[in-house]
């Protein structure tokens, strides 16, 4: 009888490996049936190949979800997508927007030059509660703003030219899209691992129930992996911007006194906490001045051992 081929969809890594199992099945009792040439064992390494060729015929179907997952997101955030890679900076909750006196414009300049980028192509302004609604004192928005707060742009011109250089080194190597797209593929993939082993655990009243139960159980899972995923790459963006910035300027004494000065300035406000009745945990700054509820940067100490590490001078 002739074999009729139909299309169909492609098959699970569940259903494959049951087909693979029945193979296994059936060459086992034809071998019962016939004389046994030789009692030497059949390696376990002999089956890698098999088990190989079913997760490359199951990984279509994977794709497949890969792409419909990835394409949500995107739907679901295009808005956010567009604010944080072209920001509006009259719509940013940052306070007045100010353009820099001509002193501290000519040292961004400077810093851009330095780092091989036309301070031309960059919009930079000074902001007056940059540090009191984003708890920063200079940030790299989108692809071409560069924003410090209105109090940095006093600090000494070493300190000032540190401050931009980092920021300056995030809009270079475009941290920006690339944080974005680690917190989405890291939120993909959450689903991609969670979904079906939640639907599978959740006790199975309904189906309706169940699979309302692996969304919910799923969406947190992975708004958490996001997250997590998210901080860990922001503190490797945040080093490298430290070490960019100070090979480009060519000096560390600069990003030192500002780090320092920012531990200071914790190690006061700690002080101050603690007086108002606060609790060595509810203020968030260890005893080396480190501010323990900034999750997104390294800690100031470690900050200022690999710049110390990272220039001899």
């Amino acid at each position: 009888m002739p074999c009729i081929v139909r299309a169909h969809a492609a098959p699970t890594l569940s259903t494959l490996l049951y087909q693979q199992q029945d193979v296994l099945k059936q060459s086992s009792h034809l071998s019962a049936h016939t004389p046994k040439r030789s009692s030497t064992r059949i390696p376990l390494t002999s089956k890698v190949p098999s088990v190989l060729s079913t997760l490359v015929h199951a990984t279509p179907q994977i794709a497949q979800d890969f792409l419909l997952y990835a394409a949500l997101a995107l739907a679901v955030n295009v808005r956010a997508i567009h604010t944080i890679l072209w920001p509006n900076p009259n719509k940013l909750d940052v306070g007045a927007l100010e353009d820099l006196a001509p002193a501290q414009r000519h040292l961004f300049e400077q810093a851009a030059k330095k780092l091989a980028l036309d301070p031309q192509t960059i919009t930079i302004k000074q902001c007056s509660e940059l540090i009191k609604n984003r708890g920063n004192d200079g940030c790299a928005a989108g692809m071409s703003l560069l924003l410090v707060d209105k109090s940095e742009a006093l600090l000494p011109p070493e300190e000032f030219s540190f401050l931009v250089a980092h920021e300056l080194a995030h809009l270079k190597t475009k941290d920006t899209p690339k944080k974005m797209a680690v917190s989405l593929l890291s939120y993909i993939s959450g689903i991609l691992i969670s979904y079906r082993p939640l639907q599978k655990c959740l006790p199975k009243v309904s189906s309706i129930s169940t699979q309302l139960g692996a969304l919910i159980g799923c969406y947190f899972f992975s708004q958490w992996l996001s997250n997590l995923t998210t901080k860990k790459y922001s503190c490797y963006q945040e080093k490298q911007a430290d070490l960019t910035a100070v090979a480009g300027l060519g000096s560390k004494q600069g990003a030192l006194n500002f780090l320092k000065r920012c531990q200071q300035s914790n190690l006061a406000a700690r002080a101050s906490n603690l007086r108002q009745g606060q609790t060595l945990e509810e203020t968030g700054v260890d005893e080396a001045g480190n501010n323990l509820f900034d999750t997104e940067h390294p800690l100031l100490s470690e900050r200022i051992a690999y710049i110390n590490a990272a220039l001899p001078n």
